[in-house]
């Protein structure tokens, strides 16, 4: 693993303020089913076989859920991190082959229920999840799975929009995705981390690389000056956008007509949202 170019991710907000320089790669957004060529589709990171073993009955557990409704969705992508996967009313609970590890691998969902917990009065949702190539899994709490976000969000498309002939490289799409998860997070630079393995194999040694996070005790004075413009409405998304990549991407030229061969991934969340103003982005030269 190229570490050293690993060290050079910018990050906005000083998380690890460590320059802002690129490094990094190479998956393609489409229509879920096989979109990601390039993803170990049956295991996790490290590529350890991901498959359920130890089934555990619980006749408490069992008793204690009342399924209100369950129904086949439109398939979904979800990244886990944490938690079990059950049988569909929890009476069995399963672990996964030994030394593998489901924390912050992608799944599909096909499928979700809703149940009440006699004891607690609260209703949960779960979702039924697959492995990459169609191995089924289980069910698992909603709370510890993170949604996939397109590229093709309001925001996102705004983001792109700085960028002009850029494509998006589902690869990259990916990456962003799985770096907002608590398992596998653009923050954390350990180098046993498998999430840096892969992101240093796909993404090459031309990419742009920058992740916002607004925290008052670690974030510049500039960036939180400009969060705050636009959490005040006093400066547009765009305009905010490219301000802060100006700032912390000072080698990646924001003037240039077009980015006709550039690759590109992003993620943002829309105004509803607490993480609103947060955006990562990962941009990858010809």
């Amino acid at each position: 693993m190229q570490l050293k170019k690993i060290l050079k991710v910018a990050m906005l907000a000083g998380l690890i303020s460590v320059g802002s320089t690129y490094f990094f790669s190479n998956h393609a957004e489409a229509s879920i089913k096989n979109e990601f060529p390039r993803i170990k589709k049956n295991s996790d990171l490290n590529g350890n076989s991901l498959k359920l073993i130890n089934p555990k009955k619980s006749n408490v557990r069992y008793k204690r859920y009342k399924i209100i409704n369950r129904s086949n969705i439109k398939t979904k992508l979800f990244f886990q991190q944490g938690g079990n996967f059950f049988s569909k009313n929890l009476g069995i609970k399963y672990q996964i082959k030994n030394g593998s590890s489901y924390d912050g691998n992608a799944f599909y969902a096909d499928a979700k229920e809703k149940l009440y917990n006699k004891k607690t009065k609260q209703y949960n949702t779960y979702y039924h999840l697959s492995t990459l190539n169609g191995n089924k899994m289980g069910w698992t709490w909603d709370k510890n799975l993170v949604a996939y976000q397109s590229s093709k969000t309001k925001l996102n498309k705004t983001i792109r929009s700085i960028f002009p002939g850029a494509k998006v490289n589902s690869d990259l799409q990916y990456l962003v995705n799985m770096g907002e998860t608590n398992v596998y997070s653009l923050s954390s630079l350990a180098s046993d981390n498998p999430y840096y393995e892969y992101m240093d194999e796909i993404a090459g040694n031309r990419t742009y690389v920058l992740r916002t996070y607004f925290n008052s005790k670690i974030s510049s004075n500039y960036d939180q000056k400009y969060y705050h413009k636009l959490i005040s409405n006093k400066i547009s998304y765009k305009n905010y956008v490219k301000t802060l990549i100006h700032h912390n991407l000072k080698h990646l030229d924001l003037n240039k007509k077009s980015y006709k061969n550039y690759q590109i991934g992003v993620l943002s969340y829309p105004k509803s949202s607490p993480r609103y103003g947060y955006f990562s982005l990962l941009l990858k030269e010809p």
